[in-house]
């Protein structure tokens, strides 16, 4: 589950550092929004490449403090290593983000009480140390401030360990090669209600309850997926890796919305299946 920021200074990245393996690091102080308060032990720090409207593909620095420790497992085959690091926290936490001369840009906080997100774009940061390898530093909101009508305050410090870079996988050209085919294909029978090419490449789990659908309800379960299935979609590239492949894609969803992003493709004995995706509308 994608959790979303509905406040003051929205930002959404693509990131681009990650660890296949769990990190332990440092975090002490407090966060206190609206009568919730965060007490940050463990932090983890990631490179990005900002989404915002305002600056868009500007490198950005994402921190993540949590009160629990912050696993990083499986984040090198993630479409999207920000949400799935959100969506490994048990309950609270809280993402500071820097420009990429170290410099405030935000902080966000999750309250998991309520679900309850909110974000703030003022704040004072100090760092001691700013990669490669790991950044230090401390942050604070410099007295109570508040989000409307909601007060704000926070001092924190962090040292986190920065990921590494993502792995490099091999081109597969502009129409995603293999794979490519076998997305095409993959909503080709989502449009159609091709049960045996669903079968085929929707994703195991999928595949394995339309197999197990009774006869009798097969088409309702076909007829569903032909109402979200993608009008149109196009490969522009992709790259693979040991067991996987991520495509470049752009088309039209169910609703005729532009869209773009990527899909991840999981090989499946000599079978190329749908994994996931990360797509957005283009306005």
């Amino acid at each position: 589950m994608l959790r979303h920021v509905g406040s003051l200074g929205l930002v959404l990245v693509v990131v681009v550092c990650l660890s296949p393996v769990a990190a332990a690091a440092q975090a002490s102080g407090s966060l206190t929004v609206g009568g919730d308060t965060v007490k940050p032990t463990a932090a983890v720090a990631m490179w990005a490449e900002s989404t915002a409207m305002w600056n868009k593909g500007a490198k950005i620095l994402q921190i993540y403090l949590a009160p629990s420790p912050i696993s990083t497992e499986g984040l090198d085959q993630a479409l999207d290593p920000d949400e799935s690091l959100r969506d490994g926290f048990p309950g609270d936490f809280v993402i500071l983000t820097l420009d990429d001369k170290g410099a405030f840009s935000m902080i966000y906080a999750y309250i998991d009480d309520g679900a309850k997100n909110y974000g703030f774009n003022e704040g004072t940061v100090e760092l001691e140390k700013m990669g490669p390898d790991v950044v230090t530093g401390h942050v604070t909101s410099g007295g109570k401030k508040s989000l409307g009508d909601t007060p704000i305050s926070f001092d924190l410090g962090f040292s986190a360990p920065l990921l590494p870079p993502p792995p490099k996988g091999t081109d597969l050209g502009k129409n995603g090669g293999a794979p490519g085919a076998a997305y095409l294909a993959y909503v080709a029978a989502l449009r159609e209600g091709n049960y045996e090419a669903l079968l085929k490449h929707a994703d195991s789990a999928y595949a394995e309850e339309l197999a197990g659908t009774p006869e009798e309800y097969r088409q309702y379960t076909l007829d569903s997926a032909k109402e979200s299935a993608p009008q149109e979609m196009a490969v522009s590239g992709g790259q693979l890796f040991d067991g996987y492949a991520f495509l470049t894609v752009a088309g039209k969803d169910w609703s005729g919305d532009k869209v773009e992003g990527k899909v991840k493709m999981v090989l499946d004995g000599d079978t190329w299946r749908y994994g996931t995706e990360d797509l957005e509308t283009v306005w």
